[in-house]
Parts: structure tokens; C-alpha cells; sequence
């Protein structure tokens, strides 16, 4: 009967320790998967960010870049994308091409992050409007790209640098087919 009530006894707490660790790691995951989250949308922001601060160079609305609150945490890393953003805008003004507004959007397609090191896979669209009624009236209103980003960042000093922001060139079967199109 002792025997018995222990058996029964141990079967419980067995269970109720199953239940309880399974509880647990549920909500383990959950604050896992809410703290990823969260580092996904600042790192995203941080890249958006960097983005738009080339896209305001490239159109010249340059006081924007200027006053960004995020800036501190990418400037070092895009300093050559900013010096080709100025070179493409001279050469289009150039060419009596003006560009105007812009709509960036970014998709984040994967997010590694390894101690101090995350890597952000995304893919960026780009609209941009030429206003300039000097060029060719056949001329598009707007001209658009898409690019695959590779951005890398470390957390260092307690928070998060965009070190590099790489475009990642599409394979050459895939450039192939649009030049066909």
C-alpha cells in the first residue's frame, strides 16, 4: 500500500513537472521570440535609416540626413555610399536630371545574430521621381530599383553599429532574364 501511494505519489510529481517545464520553455520561447522581435525592428530601423540618409543625398534634401537621432549608430559605415550618392547626384544634375521624392520600403528577410555580431538579409524598393521638365517628355516619371542587402552590425559600448551594408549582386541567370524582358 506504501509502495503503491509513493508509486502514484511520484507518477504526479513527475507529471507536474513535465506540465511545469513545458510551461516554462513555452514562455521561455515566447520571450525569445518577443526580444528577437524587437532587435529585428531596431536594426531595421537603424538600416532604414541609413538608407534614407543616401536617398536624401542623392535627391539633395540633405537637412534631413543631417538631424537624424539614429545616425551616431551607421554614419561610419555607409561614408563611401555617401561619397557615390554625391558623384551620382552631381553627374545628374549634370545631365539636367533632377530627382524628387522618394519611397523606400525594406524587407527584412532573415536576421542572424551570433553574441555581438547580427547579420540583417533584406531586400530594399526604391521609387524615386525625376522632376525636371528639361529632359525627354518619352522619359519615365519615376525610376525604381530593387536591391538585396547584407547589412552587419556589432553591439559594442551597449549598443548596436551598422559596421557594413552590402548589396548583394543577383545571380548572372537572373540579370540575364531581365536584360531579355
Amino acid at each position: 500500500m506504501i509502495l503503491r501511494r509513493t508509486s502514484l505519489f511520484i507518477v504526479l510529481l513527475l507529471l507536474c513537472s513535465s506540465v511545469l517545464y513545458t510551461s516554462v520553455s513555452a514562455q521561455t520561447e515566447h520571450n525569445n521570440r518577443s526580444t528577437d522581435s524587437v532587435l529585428t525592428a531596431y536594426l531595421t530601423d537603424i538600416a532604414i535609416a541609413a538608407l534614407t540618409t543616401e536617398l536624401n543625398v542623392l535627391t539633395g534634401s540633405v537637412t534631413a540626413s543631417d538631424t537624424h537621432e539614429l545616425s551616431a549608430y551607421y554614419e561610419s559605415a555607409i561614408q563611401q555610399q555617401i561619397a557615390q550618392a554625391t558623384t551620382r547626384r552631381s553627374a545628374l544634375l549634370a545631365d539636367e536630371i533632377i530627382y524628387g521624392n522618394y519611397n523606400l520600403q525594406l524587407t527584412v528577410t532573415e536576421v542572424q545574430v551570433d553574441g555581438t555580431v547580427a547579420v540583417v538579409y533584406a531586400s530594399e524598393y526604391t521609387a524615386i521621381s525625376i522632376e525636371n521638365a528639361k529632359i525627354d517628355p518619352l522619359y519615365p516619371a519615376t525610376t525604381e530599383y530593387i536591391d538585396e542587402h547584407t547589412f552587419r552590425f556589432e553591439f559594442m559600448d551597449g549598443a548596436w553599429f551598422l559596421i557594413e551594408d552590402q548589396v548583394r549582386m543577383p545571380p548572372m541567370s537572373k540579370l540575364i532574364q531581365n536584360l531579355v524582358r
